[in-house]
């Protein structure tokens, strides 16, 4: 097995240069989808803090009902949200959402 280790892959020597690479020549590039992703996630969390916390637990817990018809799902949610507000996370809460979100999504595109 020594021969096989005798001669490396400079894998991570290679992977350097690359990233070196495109950071010297993309970061443009990098800047313009961090400030894009920036302003798509900022607006969300500007506009799902703009609803009060009540009337957006609310249309959840309306749309958890719908999607799947379940009280229990809805009482779940809702003890949990106002557990939320009650901790005074509203505000962290509602920015993780936005990026799992965009997250979901962009993921989605993706894979399709």
């Amino acid at each position: 097995m020594n021969f096989l280790e005798r001669y490396k892959i400079p894998v991570g020597k290679t992977i350097e240069d690359f990233i070196t690479f495109l950071r010297d020549h993309a970061d443009w590039l990098f800047d313009f989808i961090s400030d894009v992703l920036c302003f798509l996630i900022n607006g969300l969390v500007d506009v799902l803090l703009f609803i009060p916390p009540l009337v957006l637990i609310a249309l959840l817990a309306s749309l958890a009902y719908w999607l799947h018809r379940s009280v229990r799902l809805v009482i779940g949610l809702v003890l949990s949200l106002l557990l939320v507000i009650n901790l005074g996370y509203w505000e962290g809460t509602i920015e993780t959402l936005s990026l799992v979100l965009y997250a979901t999504l962009f993921c989605m595109v993706i894979g399709v």
